[in-house]
């Protein structure tokens, strides 16, 4: 008997924490903001789990209220992020561009809030359980206290190794499913419902569960065609492009069906999106968004990427034979250095299923299967752990690195990592870093930059700019460049005619901290 209470305590406990964790993941990534929502989910989570051991204290536990608290967890747990992705659907619809009151909640605030009523509801169930387990161990607490504890280690470890490329509504349904079978099974083993009600339940609970797992992929699919496409709608007319404005949440099903392709991979660190348009009529163009992220547009990327590596070349006026990039795992930017037929090249990215997609279409086509170069080594790492432990040296670094919207990709912009960079860095060579809004902040955002770099011990920085896009050039020793604007207006790229440098550096666009024009 003990030992069976033990197992479905521990099956219990472990169902709950998924929920918690599930809920909190994709709140705080629908969010953006992973450090406060992620800890308000898990707060309201838990603190609903106070309130629902209050309420059970008030009843009198017994194997029936545990059935249907069971069914109660596995159709609330396996719909909560259907409703999450709902009410996100109606915030991107609704809310999203509507401005801030002063001293008002903002929109993404009420939708994070929303969020929370799953995780409430959740919370409180989840709450009633532990205390039903404790009074029908009657004198096994210790047993059943393990039971619980073991429970959420296990779903810690499932979470975190097991199930980090699902989506949400993956693990949501799983879990489900999870409460289901351990209501089958406390109906079975007991035996407490005679009739067929209890087999009526289940049954009816399962064929919701199920028309849930036949729809789920299109839920995911009206979730990101109305987060990619919606707020892109355009009109032309005699007085040009207007814009229409979302459609409303009755018709993105039929919205959806009109759209372009979309193609989603979740890796344990990341989603991946594939986001398809028309750029012609016999050929499509694509953006790649990380998170949700905008990181490219397959049609526009070559300004980026050819800035990033041949302008600092060119003012420089040296050619790395060892050359260190760090992120970048698209192979853009190496197929770019790959140009250069005496570079040597050390990529460090820290996904490795990203590294595997730049190896397939689209990608390969865009980095010309840059990463199968011999000429590349390709290591599996977390770039600041990696420069902590490394003792090679490299003539250039490029580090280029998604928009930090967390604290742990935030770290890879600090004084601490930029002296890591340093410490890599070969005699008379040079650090080239991609460098958040710089452009749209102006002088005041590269000072910030500036004084970062030399707190970091590098002696010159420089800035230079594509539109939307910023760069920061920089050395340990006291260089001056062997170009200026005024002459560099053509750098001669390998195999190809030409690259019209002075569309990208102007006067305006290249700062020194030390002026040199």
């Amino acid at each position: 008997m003990i030992l069976m209470l033990m197992v479905i305590t521990f099956v219990g406990s472990l169902c709950s924490l998924l929920y918690e964790l599930n809920l909190a993941k994709s709140v705080a990534h629908l969010t953006g903001n992973v450090i406060l929502w992620e800890a308000v989910t898990v707060g309201s989570f838990l603190g609903a789990l106070g309130l629902g051991v209050l309420e059970q204290s008030k009843r009198v536990a017994s194997w029936h209220d545990l059935f249907h608290l069971e069914l109660k967890l596995s159709l609330g747990g396996a719909f909560s992020i259907p409703l999450i992705l709902f009410f996100h659907v109606a915030y991107r619809i609704y809310l999203a561009d509507v401005e801030e009151n002063s001293g008002g909640l903002s929109a993404l605030t009420v939708f994070g809030l929303l969020c929370q009523i799953p995780s409430l509801v959740l919370g409180f169930y989840s709450g009633r359980e532990l205390p039903i387990f404790l009074s029908l161990g009657k004198g096994k607490t210790p047993q059943l206290l393990s039971a619980s504890y073991m429970g959420a280690l296990a779903a810690s470890c499932l979470f975190t190794l097991g199930m980090q490329s699902w989506e949400f509504t993956q693990v949501a349904l799983a879990t489900g499913l999870g409460n289901l079978l351990l209501a089958a099974f406390i109906n079975w083993q007991r035996g407490f419902l005679k009739t067929s009600i209890g087999w009526w339940s289940l049954g009816a609970s399962l064929l919701a569960l199920g028309a849930f797992a036949w729809t789920q992929g299109k839920i995911n699919e009206w979730h990101l065609k109305n987060f990619y496409y919606n707020h892109l709608r355009f009109s032309h007319d005699e007085k040009g492009i207007q814009w229409e404005g979302p459609v409303g949440l009755g018709d993105i099903p039929e919205f959806a069906s009109h759209q372009g392709p979309l193609r989603r991979v979740r890796s344990p660190y990341q989603f991946i999106d594939y986001v398809w348009q028309p750029a012609s009529e016999d050929q499509e163009s694509f953006s790649l968004y990380l998170n949700g992220h905008y990181q490219f547009s397959s049609a526009r990327e070559k300004n980026y990427h050819r800035t990033m590596v041949h302008a600092p070349l060119a003012l420089v006026g040296k050619i790395p034979e060892q050359a260190l990039v760090l992120g970048a795992g698209d192979g853009l930017l190496v197929r770019e250095l790959l140009k250069y037929n005496d570079a040597s090249i050390t990529l460090v990215e820290l996904d490795s299923l990203m590294l595997e997609e730049a190896k397939k279409e689209p990608l390969s086509l865009l980095n010309q299967q840059s990463l199968s170069d011999k000429r590349v080594d390709i290591v599996v790492a977390d770039a600041f752990r990696w420069l902590q432990t490394t003792d090679r040296s490299f003539d250039a670094i490029f580090a280029d690195f998604p928009y930090p919207f967390d604290g742990e990709s935030s770290r890879l912009f600090t004084v601490e990592f930029y002296k890591l960079l340093g410490k890599a860095l070969a005699a008379g060579g040079f650090v080239v870093a991609n460098y958040p809004l710089l452009e749209a902040s102006g002088s005041q955002a590269f000072a910030i930059a500036s004084q970062t770099f030399h707190d970091a011990g590098f002696v010159k920085v420089w800035w230079f700019s594509v539109p939307g896009e910023s760069f920061i050039l920089a050395t340990r020793h006291p260089a001056s460049l062997k170009s200026t604007p005024s002459d560099l207006q053509v750098v001669e790229l390998p195999g190809e005619s030409g690259y019209l440098a002075h569309s990208i550096l102007k006067p305006h666009h290249l700062i020194a901290t030390d002026p040199f024009f």
